[in-house]
């Protein structure tokens, strides 16, 4: 009898463990879907959208990540998750990944996106609610300015924390968490004007100017206030999606010939991509630059330029048993047996999903 009830609740759990996944990831792909449907793109010389690689966070900015949220940590001093560029599960050993030279085209379950995955963020001009613009303020005193149905900034990206923070300090046990950063379209108030959306202009390569905040601002800590510095460097409040340990996209665009091929990544891209007017024709509008401004945790040395036509999007999402097991693990409570490696350790106990969206935007 004993025997039967563990084998029963040992399947409920994994089954529970299923359903929990399951629900994240369709809150995720949801609310990411309708941000792409929404997604602004034009061949003006602005960078519109852009997906950078976070391969080495353990080394930026002293283990904080390239976000450089301060109670951030990716070193753990037990297992960590390995650092390196994309590589795909039957290659774990190549630092890079090139799927525009294999054949058939490798299926996206088989992908790993970096040790911080892939940090993505586009304009979108997506509706929240058919209510007024108004200014509002939550709980704590952080006031945020709103135009609802207006184009905003938005960005997606992982950061290892821990689970809550008290007077004395941070929780010893880590989670890794997707965040949505969104940066308000404008505001009422002069200040904070330029600090939005609207003020900064559509580019999310530009470099500050004196008066602006860049949206790539690494020192911008008021990010529950939606400057536009919080799109690198999120708060608790913009929490998507709970043990998200890995994230990342594939983007699909026409080459020269007209062709529908991957954009990124491919064999000619170490950790980016803009979707700008250095796209390939012959004449290029602009030319933007070569590499996105700094944060990064490694030189880049070179970007994919293009307009998407399709994002296939990825996350994989623990268990519940997977969270507790991974915790252990990466404090050496437990340890790997032989010929096990983290990311074996966490596929066994990890579900993928994945969604493909149709890029409704055309540029022009």
């Amino acid at each position: 009898m004993l025997t039967v009830v563990v084998n029963v609740m040992s399947g409920w759990s994994k089954s529970s463990g299923k359903l929990n996944t399951g629900g994240q990831a369709r809150t995720i792909l949801t609310q990411l879907t309708a941000d792409l449907h929404g997604a602004i793109l034009k061949r003006d010389g602005n960078v519109w959208l852009a997906a950078t690689i976070q391969q080495n966070q353990d080394t930026a900015n002293g283990g904080k990540g390239d976000a450089n949220v301060t109670s951030a940590l990716w070193n753990p001093a037990g297992e960590k998750k390995p650092s390196g560029a994309a590589t795909v599960a039957s290659d774990p050993y190549t630092s890079l990944y090139f799927p525009s030279i294999l054949t058939p085209t490798p299926d996206l379950t088989t992908y790993r996106f970096g040790q911080g995955g892939v940090w993505l963020r586009f304009f979108t001009g997506v509706s929240d609610t058919n209510l007024p613009a108004t200014d509002i303020t939550l709980p704590g005193g952080k006031d945020y300015s709103i135009n609802l149905s207006a184009p905003r900034a938005v960005a997606y990206q992982i950061v290892r924390l821990p689970t809550n923070s008290t007077s004395t300090g941070y929780s010893a046990e880590y989670r890794y968490l997707l965040f949505r950063s969104e940066v308000r379209p404008s505001s009422d108030n002069p200040t904070k004007a330029k600090r939005s959306t609207f003020g900064q202009g559509y580019n999310l390569f530009i470099a500050p100017d004196g008066t602006n905040v860049n949206y790539n601002d690494p020192n911008v800590t008021n990010s529950g206030d939606a400057e536009p510095g919080g799109i690198r460097r999120p708060d608790r409040t913009q929490i998507i999606g709970n043990n998200v340990v890995d994230f990342g996209v594939r983007f699909w665009g026409r080459n020269a010939a007209g062709t529908l091929v991957i954009q990124f990544p491919t064999s000619n891209i170490n950790l980016g991509y803009a979707a700008t007017t250095k796209d390939a024709v012959p004449t290029p509008l602009a030319n933007p630059p070569a590499t996105p401004p700094t944060p990064t945790s490694g030189a880049v040395t070179g970007i994919t330029y293009g307009f998407p036509e399709v994002a296939e999007i990825f996350v994989r999402i623990l268990t519940d048993d997977g969270v507790k097991q991974l915790d252990l693990l990466e404090k050496g409570t437990i340890s790997l047996p032989a010929g096990e490696r983290w990311w074996s350790f966490v596929e066994k106990n990890s579900q993928v999903f994945t969604r493909r969206v149709d890029i409704k935007s055309q540029a022009f």
